[in-house]
């Protein structure tokens, strides 16, 4: 029989018998929406408009249905639009399997276990996304904005998510 409960930043787990401590959930689990993925709540329009330098309000966004369940994509509009778009189950064999089906997708260092950054529009050669894994949560800003300052907001929503 398993049981667990969080005290004082550590979980009490009873396997068996003998009680094992171990840490308990990082903060931002009181953040997650649904299945592992962050609200959208998360990052707010100032904090995207601080990096992007942009001008959009709060983001909205649905939790997916089904098996999409651990997807959501927050939108934030006006100005020129953001997306930042979170999956929890993807896995690296996944992520490396959609980084080589793309043939403008750039390595970007520092970013999790893996990241890259891409031209996100054929129509719009200034809108960009910057991906990224960290553990099995997928993480993706796409916007009219720099790359630079993408990767910049994508290592802010990594730690608060």
């Amino acid at each position: 029989m398993v049981r667990g409960r969080r005290w004082f930043g550590v979980a009490t787990v009873l396997l068996g018998g003998a009680l094992v401590l171990a840490p308990a959930a990082p903060a931002f689990a009181k953040s997650k929406g649904h299945s592992g993925v962050p609200a959208c709540s998360v990052i707010s329009a100032a904090t995207v408009n601080k990096y992007l330098a942009t001008k959009v309000g709060n983001p909205s966004g649905k939790p997916g249905k089904g098996s999409l369940k651990n997807i959501e994509t927050c939108s934030y509009a006006g100005g020129n639009g953001v997306s930042i778009y979170y999956d929890a189950g993807t896995s690296k064999q996944i992520f490396e399997e959609a980084l080589s089906s793309l043939a403008n997708a750039t390595s970007v260092k520092g970013l999790g276990s893996a990241a890259y950054s891409s031209q996100s529009s054929n129509t719009d050669p200034n809108q960009n996304q910057v991906t990224a894994l960290f553990g099995s949560l997928e993480i993706a800003v796409t916007a009219d904005a720099s790359l630079p300052n993408e990767e910049a907001l994508l290592k802010v929503i990594s730690a608060k998510a």
